[in-house]
């Protein structure tokens, strides 16, 4: 089952997910990279 996160990406390229998710193991993820900034900080 494919599953949509919201997430930000800081400058230097670390993704952070908006939200928790919970996985039965380690998955491989897509990342489409939107034109406009984010108003949410990524700490």
């Amino acid at each position: 089952m494919i599953q949509m996160v919201e997430a930000g990406i800081d400058e230097t390229g670390q993704v952070r997910l908006l939200e928790s998710i919970h996985l039965p193991s380690a998955r491989r993820a897509l990342v489409t990279i939107l034109e406009e900034e984010t108003t949410v900080t990524c700490v």
